[in-house]
Parts: C-alpha cells; sequence; structure tokens
C-alpha cells in the first residue's frame, strides 16, 4: 500500500449512520470519478481500491441505484478475494450488498450475502435482524425467529429490541404460535408503549386468542396513537 494515501470519510449528516468512521485527510483532495480514475489506482494500494469500491457502492445504495452497487460491492470483494488480507474486517460490503439485493426483493442471494457477513463478524446484532427479514420474506419463519433471538440476545434494549422483538412476534403469529406473538409485542410495548403498531398486532393475536377485551383494548390504543392508520 502506499503511506501517502489515506481517505478521510465526514458524516455531514448526524441523523444518519455512515458504514466507516473517519481518518486522516486525502492530500491532494480529488472526486470519487477522479479516484476510480486508472491513473490514480496506479498510485493508490490494493486495500485503497478496494475502500474506494466500496464507497462508491455505498452511495450508489444511499441513491437506491442498487445493481450499480451491487457491481461496486463485488469489484470491491473480488480484490478482496485475491489477497485475504486487505480489509480485515470487510463484512459491512458483504452486508450492505445483501441490503441492496433485499432492496431488489432477491431475498435468497441477500440471505447468502449476510451469512457471509456473520461468518466474519458473529456478534453484529443488524447482521441478524436484516437477515430474519429475508427469511420471513421467504415464509422461513423458524429461521427467521432464530435469527431475531440471537439479535436480541446481542441487544437486548432500545430500539433495535422493540424492532426484533416485533419481527419476532410477526413470525410466531404466521405459524399460528399466538401466545408467543402476544408475549413478544408485549415486550416491545414495554420498551415503548407509545408505538401504535405494536399494540395492533398485539390485539391481532389477542383475537386469535379468544381475547377480545385485550384485542379490543389494543385497538383501540392502536388508533389513539395513529388515528390514520389504514387497517387494510
Amino acid at each position: 500500500n502506499n503511506p501517502n494515501i489515506s481517505i478521510h470519510i465526514e458524516n455531514l449528516n448526524p441523523d444518519n449512520i455512515y458504514p466507516l468512521e473517519g481518518s486522516t485527510t486525502l492530500k491532494p483532495i480529488v472526486t470519487l470519478m477522479e479516484m476510480e480514475s486508472f491513473s490514480f489506482q496506479q498510485k493508490a494500494g490494493e486495500e485503497t481500491i478496494a475502500l474506494i469500491s466500496f464507497l462508491a457502492g455505498y452511495l450508489e445504495y444511499e441513491k437506491g441505484n442498487y445493481d450499480k452497487s451491487i457491481a461496486r460491492f463485488d469489484s470491491a470483494l473480488e480484490k478482496i478475494a485475491s489477497q485475504p488480507t486487505l480489509l480485515e474486517n470487510h463484512a459491512e460490503i458483504y452486508y450492505f450488498k445483501a441490503e441492496a439485493l433485499h432492496s431488489k426483493l432477491e431475498y435468497q442471494a441477500s440471505i447468502d450475502n449476510y451469512s457471509k457477513a456473520i461468518q466474519i463478524s458473529t456478534k453484529i446484532e443488524k447482521y441478524y435482524a436484516k437477515r430474519c427479514l429475508s427469511y420471513y420474506s421467504l415464509d422461513l419463519y423458524d429461521q427467521a425467529i432464530l435469527d431475531c433471538t440471537v439479535a436480541l440476545e446481542l441487544i437486548p434494549t432500545g430500539n433495535a429490541a422493540i424492532a426484533n422483538y416485533n419481527n419476532r412476534g410477526n413470525s410466531y403469529a404466521k405459524k399460528g404460535e399466538y401466545q408467543l406473538a402476544f408475549d413478544d409485542y408485549s415486550k416491545a410495548i414495554e420498551l415503548n408503549p407509545t408505538l401504535f403498531l405494536s399494540y395492533h398486532h398485539r390485539g391481532s393475536v389477542s383475537a386469535s386468542l379468544n381475547n377480545y377485551e385485550q384485542a379490543i383494548s389494543d385497538f383501540s390504543i392502536s388508533i389513539q396513537l395513529y388515528p390514520d392508520f389504514d387497517i387494510a
């Protein structure tokens, strides 16, 4: 690698979480197009080239250009495959490729890439949480439940846990395991009692359990929290 080349990444929107932290400043400053040029890459090391491909893919992903983003991620992964020591923790490349594939409704391919990310980094909650959604989309509810369970073990509180309780509850409901679904929706409500959808879902499974008073109560709270919600 060329020790004179480093990259500075700034998060200009603090409300968004970007995949990489900032380092030192690249001198001279160049555009992404210039960074991808042959002359620039001749001067840069393989690791820098792989990183540029990843960043380009991430930008395309953020713009909703999923096919282009996947091509960029594949380019980064190709560089890494030729030199496995490059970008030691490259799980994020597989993760964002999986995200793009999920957005394209290519659920099995997204599962494959989430799984590759998990093989590299086994303790990242979002990898399991997002793979859960792909499994759910393929009606693979047992696998979805397992992934949400692991995600909850990794992060048992906060917004991530609320989403995972709701998503695991949805999988239980699809399997007809209404009491387990009820319990998960209840845990989500405990963590945040202002989310109307958790009440709506719990109301639905309460009705399936013939607990009509609970169902009426939950549907009423759901409507109070979000009067414009379209049940259909």
